[in-house]
């Protein structure tokens, strides 16, 4: 009753979002350097220009520009396309108003979201909302309730089943619940179908046929199946590295696995960040900076929750997780990024991805292969081919401004001066303190 309560108040609270103005003037940003993600390199140009919410040229020669138009002065911005978050649990809740994780992603430069483990009906609304920029929003693609699997009893399992909510998933009795499940999602045109840790053996094979069935794409949690048998099972995605399947092998054997995986073409999103609490600990100046953004009736119970750090386990296995992803990416595996952010809206919305991305880089990965797993890649993993993840005309007209070159130096992601969401300027003051705002909401 409590989260069905939170659900109406909170969309009754979005309409005091964030809402972009429409603008028919065009937008020339000039002398700004372009990062092209497929090369990995910064590009000069002499001016881009956005007309409606698409990139209608990006001129390297002189030209001519439209008229009348707004121009703004790049000389000093490196543009880098819209950063995509393929993991976020971004649903009403009892704590944040979901404009906390909207706003604070916009401000860290992330324009796409996968919504994870979100109310079906409510994430349809905000993902329509947001196409149509009546909520200011990233773009959103969803997956409704995460599904887990429980042993049922035999008359359960004989009537079929009766999801169980349960922390935004449903628990289900076996592959009828599975089926059912999924149609329900295909119903409502969610875009994924999402399998929690608890799903394994042939359950994962058959929800995978069950969906492409409705042409759904499945990413899935290893734990009762590991990496590679969600690979061979078909899945698009593979999201995180799992309790123990990377951390409880030899050195050689976790780069024979990596290798193994990557030749599959699985998607793995890693979330090596999230995966770092435990051994970096709040001291770590990644995690700092994450907690000071954090509203301060949040603060203390993360930091609990993250301990002092330096725990020789947890340290191990992030070295191990660490080691995977890089030979991973060595081997040519396809590598996205999600965040995992989601109660208590730790790690924080956005900035947790620019930290995923600068992990990724001292794990090993080279900064290109960082970038285009937040960019280029993801855009792929999600149906869109070369239509969006690129700075290049007629993509979306979704992309942040920063100082510095990210192609030298992954760092300069956080330093971003402009921000464009649907060819509309944004101020990012602005998204910080609605962020603010929605953090204080709900008591």
């Amino acid at each position: 009753m409590r989260r069905s309560l939170a659900v109406v108040l909170l969309s009754a609270l979005g309409c005091a979002a964030l809402v972009a103005q429409p603008t028919s003037t065009a937008i020339v940003i000039t002398g700004a350097r372009v990062l092209d993600v497929t090369t990995g390199r910064a590009q000069p140009t002499v001016a881009v220009v956005i007309e409606g919410d698409r990139i209608a040229a990006v001129q390297t020669q002189p030209g001519p520009l439209p008229s009348p138009a707004s121009t703004v002065d790049g000389s000093e911005l490196t543009l880098v396309p819209g950063l995509f978050d393929l993991v976020v649990d971004a649903a009403p809740s009892a704590w944040i108003d979901p404009d906390y994780y909207y706003a604070l992603g916009l401000a860290h430069g992330v324009t796409a979201y996968r919504l994870v483990d979100a109310p079906l009906t409510w994430a349809i609304e905000h993902r329509r909302r947001a196409g149509s920029l009546d909520l200011l929003a990233p773009r959103l693609w969803i997956s409704g309730p995460g599904l887990e699997l429980r042993p049922g009893t035999d008359a359960e399992n004989a009537a079929g089943v009766i999801p169980i909510p349960l922390d935004g998933r449903v628990r289900v009795t076996g592959t009828a619940g599975l089926e059912r499940e999924i149609a329900r999602a295909a119903a409502g045109k969610a875009d994924w179908v999402h399998l929690g840790p608890s799903v394994g053996g042939e359950n994962v094979r058959a929800a995978v046929a069950v969906a492409r069935r409705h042409k759904l794409r499945v990413s899935a949690e290893p734990g009762e199946t590991e990496l590679m048998d969600l690979a061979r099972a078909g899945v698009d995605a593979v999201i995180g590295l799992g309790p123990a399947d990377a951390d409880r092998h030899a050195a050689a054997d976790v780069q024979r696995l990596a290798r193994e995986l990557a030749a599959t073409r699985t998607v793995l999103v890693p979330m090596v960040r999230q995966s770092a609490d435990a051994a970096l600990g709040p001291s770590n100046p990644l995690l700092a900076r994450e907690l000071e953004m954090l509203p301060r009736r949040f603060r203390d119970d993360v930091q609990k929750r993250l301990g002092r750090g330096g725990d020789r386990a947890a340290q191990r296995a992030w070295r191990t997780r660490r080691d995977f992803v890089r030979a991973f990416v060595s081997a040519g595996g396809r590598l996205a990024v999600g965040s995992g952010t989601g109660t208590l809206g730790w790690p924080v919305p956005g900035l947790s991805v620019i930290h995923e991305l600068q992990l990724l880089v001292e794990s090993g990965v080279p900064i290109a292969d960082a970038i285009r797993a937040a960019t280029q890649q993801p855009a792929a993993t999600l149906g869109l081919g070369d239509r969006a993840g690129r700075l290049r005309v007629g993509a979306p007209a979704d992309f942040v401004g920063v100082t510095g070159d990210p192609s030298k130096d992954i760092r300069a992601l956080a330093a971003i001066r402009l921000v464009v969401r649907g060819g509309e300027l944004i101020n990012r003051d602005d998204l910080v303190k609605q962020a603010a705002r929605a953090a204080s909401r709900i008591r």
